[in-house]
């Protein structure tokens, strides 16, 4: 958040507050879908093992993926990769 806003010469608040009235979302979550929308491309076109997917597209650690990917698809990667 910091970065971005920096690169527009914004506050980091007055960025968040922009943003989320442009695009009718919070910065953090359209970061998370962008990855989620990446980790869905992996997992259709590669055999990379699911937390290797997590970490390639950001992600700390497998709870953390697991639980975003469900929250944005309704389904686990395990479950998505079948």
């Amino acid at each position: 958040l910091d970065f971005l806003a920096q690169k527009v010469n914004y506050s980091r608040c007055y960025f968040s507050s922009i943003f989320k009235k442009c695009m009718g979302m919070s910065v953090w979550d359209y970061i998370c879908i962008k990855r989620i929308e990446e980790a869905l491309t992996l997992i259709k076109t590669t055999d990379k093992n699911i937390a290797d997917i997590a970490w390639l597209c950001g992600f700390n650690n497998t709870v953390n993926f697991n639980k975003l990917f469900k929250k944005y698809t309704n389904v686990t990667p395990s479950y998505f990769r079948k």
